[in-house]
């Protein structure tokens, strides 16, 4: 039996590596190695369909909870929390007083942090 196992080793070997050169030689195919991978795209790789599909409705809901804010206050809190602006950066994009988009910032958390308590996320 072990003789058997072997064979079928040495054949799946050989019939996999085979297909990765097929891959390669038609140019369907390229290979990374995984910590080269950019994070979201490892991450997406690594998640359960389950997992995909509860990250792209919470994306969703995110996305319809940053409607309910004005356009001040959205570019105020993206720049400031997703790009990760200082508020000086962000009050000069603004054409505003730091203290102006500290307040758009505030009521903008306060609003997003209200609608997603209401969709329960």
């Amino acid at each position: 039996m072990k003789d058997l196992d072997k064979a079928a080793h040495w054949l799946s070997r050989i019939a996999t590596n085979t297909a990765i050169d097929f891959l390669r030689r038609s140019g369907r195919a390229s290979f990374t190695d995984l910590e080269t991978l950019p994070e979201p795209v490892l991450r997406s790789r690594l998640e359960s369909p389950e997992q995909r599909v509860l990250r792209r409705e919470h994306r969703e809901r995110l996305e319809e909870g940053l409607e309910v804010l004005t356009a001040r206050e959205k570019m105020a809190l993206l720049l400031r929390d997703v790009e990760d602006l200082p508020a000086e950066e962000v009050a000069l994009r603004l054409n505003c007083s730091k203290a102006t988009v500290r307040s758009h910032i505030a009521n903008a958390r306060v609003k997003l942090r209200r609608y997603m308590e209401r969709k329960k996320i």
